[in-house]
């Protein structure tokens, strides 16, 4: 009896083991379930065909120059760098992305290198022209048969309608985020003045997204990523900024007729508001304190040291006023000043000529 009890107790054993084995072989330690992968929403998969549309045309741009500082040895020059992204607008090698990208403040012999999505590298590209009132430039390199981004129509945009951003931020390369329209006809400060008209967008945007691609849901390019609103930390609030693609036309076009981009110039130098204590110890108006540029445009119309500029076109000015009244103009326009000058108000006509090449961009 007693030997009975003992085999089946082996037996039972036995049994309790295989179960044992069998469920921890199929079933490791914190065991899970993988289900089969589920059918794409229509939404993911516009997302997904607009994101193989549009990656192709996006470059990685960087610059490098020499910059000279004072140090305890005397002047020392370093070796500054930017990055930033570009959109391929032309199959043969146009490319539009943001002046600031191609431009360090301060350095020399500058040179700017256009990474494709392929891998391939073009250095020394040419930077055909630039435009300091919308933060944008383009860059061309020699090369053929590129995929290229179709351009949308940035006045027809809806706040709430979808937006993706393609760049290449923090060195990222091929990086997309989503979001929507928040805003539109946003102005901030920018390194050169005043950017206006900008499309507002929560699809993240960090640092290196520069000149990168803003798309609607068709694939269309609407706009082109130029800044974005930071506290302390310095990181994606969900603030970002783009340059309308209807005013990236206006260089573009500048570049297919006469191979530059050409740059309206007022000439007035030096502008600043009139500040209250100069208007009780001077007797000076409200308005714009300006020092003309020598044999510039704004001198030869009659322009001088200390004038105070009241209104442009009629209406009143401030710097910022002035400098949004002149952004609108294009070369020949004109602009009528009304001039503040020792105590006697003045009406002067300027024309605007094109900016010369030697001022740089």
């Amino acid at each position: 009896m007693k030997l009975r009890k003992n085999v089946l107790f082996f037996l039972l054993g036995g049994l309790v083991a295989y179960i044992a084995f069998t469920v921890f072989q199929t079933r490791p330690q914190g065991s899970y379930t993988v289900l089969a992968q589920g059918r794409l929403q229509p939404d993911e998969q516009i997302t997904i065909d607009v994101v193989k549309k549009v990656t192709p045309a996006v470059v990685s741009i960087t610059t490098s120059g020499i910059v000279a500082r004072e140090s305890w040895f005397g002047i020392v020059q370093d070796r500054a760098e930017g990055q930033g992204s570009g959109v391929i607008v032309r199959p043969d090698g146009y490319i539009l992305t943001n002046r600031h990208v191609i431009s360090i403040e301060g350095a020399v012999r500058q040179t700017v290198t256009v990474i494709l999505p392929s891998g391939k590298t073009y250095k020394d590209a040419r930077v055909l022209g630039a435009d300091p009132r919308l933060d944008l430039a383009v860059v061309k390199i020699p090369a053929r048969d590129l995929p290229v981004a179709a351009l949308g129509d940035s006045a027809s945009l809806q706040v709430g309608q979808k937006t993706i951003a393609v760049g290449n931020p923090l060195g990222l390369s091929q990086t997309v985020t989503s979001g929507i329209v928040s805003a539109m006809g946003r102005s901030i400060q920018g390194e050169a003045g005043m950017l206006e008209g900008l499309i507002q967008t929560d699809a993240a945007i960090n640092p290196g997204n520069s000149g990168g691609a803003l798309v609607d849901s068709s694939g269309r390019l609407i706009g082109v990523n130029t800044a974005i609103a930071q506290l302390g930390g310095g990181g994606n609030i969900g603030i970002g900024f783009a340059v309308p693609i209807n005013t990236a036309r206006a260089i573009l076009d500048d570049i297919a007729k006469y191979g530059r981009v050409r740059i309206p110039w007022d000439g007035l130098g030096q502008q600043v508001d009139v500040q209250p204590a100069w208007q009780q110890a001077y007797g000076l108006p409200n308005g714009v304190l300006v020092r003309p540029i020598p044999g510039g445009p704004a001198d030869r119309a009659g322009l001088r040291e200390y004038d105070v500029i009241t209104k442009a076109d009629g209406k009143a000015v401030d710097t910022r006023a002035l400098q949004e009244a002149l952004n609108h103009k294009n070369i020949g326009d004109k602009v009528v000043f009304t001039v503040f000058r020792e105590g006697k108000t003045l009406s002067i006509t300027l024309t605007l000529p094109e900016r010369p090449g030697a001022l740089g961009t």
